[in-house]
């Protein structure tokens, strides 16, 4: 349903909500629980960085934390930075669709991609524990 980075980011931010208010956490770490390289982190790390959702409090390569409290951030926010077609109004590309098969799919699915979209924006990562992705599905 993700992409690869979507789901490291997820990882990322499970492993630094169950750290929240304790320590750090450092690469090693997240490699462990993400079960990948530091280069697959990278990414998912620096796109986390640049919307202030993980910070490096005591300077690079000294360990990662969640710049806000678990209670501020949704799910939405995290995947939503890897994933911005899936929650995009695309009403064009609906105008452009021929009357058959694509555009009859597309109007029997769209509800529930709304009704994902808004559990994701009300879902905080507070209430999540952030264990595996069947137990995500079912979360949500």
């Amino acid at each position: 349903m993700f992409s690869t980075n979507t789901y490291h980011a997820l990882g990322i931010i499970a492993q630094l909500n169950q750290c929240f208010g304790k320590r750090t956490v450092d690469m090693e770490e997240l490699m462990l629980h993400c079960l990948c390289s530091e280069n697959e982190l990278e990414y998912p790390l620096s796109k986390l960085e640049q919307h202030a959702l993980v910070r490096q409090p005591y300077g690079a390569g000294k360990g990662y934390a969640l710049a806000k409290s678990p209670e501020k951030i949704r799910l939405f926010d995290v995947i939503h930075l890897f994933e911005s077609s899936l929650f995009t109004e695309h009403t064009d590309a609906d105008n452009l669709l021929s009357c058959g098969e694509a555009k009859t799919l597309y109007y029997e699915y769209r509800p529930i991609q709304k009704l994902i979209i808004k559990k994701l924006k009300r879902k905080k990562l507070s209430e999540w524990n952030g264990q595996s992705s069947d137990c995500f599905v079912e979360f949500i």
